[in-house]
């Protein structure tokens, strides 16, 4: 086993942790912190949220915001301001959303229940987006690029070796 130590973080990071899987050496787990750095690893993490909070209105926003919704910022912004103060935005959503978005979201809630983590992850990168014929996958790399392949892959290697066999909630 070898270890190399940096004085300091940075993008140097990323370059040579790709660097050595390119050369098919084998790196050790996954940096968490650099992981949440990745836009595509938090918007995956944002699906994961809401099928287990669906109440909270602030990841739901993001979640209808990223590339594995896409959901129309217009409809979200007069959706979110036109609903009653007491009402939260995923019942807003639910009257008066796309329903495509509806069923994927709800789809979603119901493998987030029965899936494991890995399992959940790579359904949702692997099926069609809603209002789209692109996978997970694409929607994120065309918002995100080819940068987001190496974390989103991090994330499923650690959903695989940390994660439940049982489902998310």
């Amino acid at each position: 086993d070898s270890m190399i130590l940096l004085q300091q973080r940075g993008p140097i990071v990323g370059r040579l942790q790709r660097a050595l899987h390119v050369a098919g050496v084998p790196v050790q787990g996954a940096d968490r912190l650099q992981l949440l750095d990745s836009p595509a690893v938090r918007d995956l993490l944002a699906l994961a949220r809401f099928c287990i909070w669906p109440n909270d209105d602030l990841m739901l926003a993001a979640l209808l915001r990223s590339p594995l919704v896409a959901a129309a910022d217009d409809q979200l912004e007069t959706i979110a301001a036109e609903r009653p103060r007491e009402q939260r935005l995923w019942d807003a959503w639910q009257a008066r959303g796309d329903n495509a978005v509806t069923t994927w979201l709800l789809a979603a809630r119901a493998r987030a229940a029965t899936q494991s983590p890995y399992a959940f992850f790579a359904t949702s990168l692997l099926q069609a987006c809603p209002g789209s014929a692109r996978c997970g996958w694409q929607a994120l790399s065309q918002r995100v690029g080819r940068a987001m392949l190496d974390p989103v892959e991090a994330l499923l290697e650690l959903a695989l070796t940390e994660g439940a066999d049982t489902g998310l909630l």
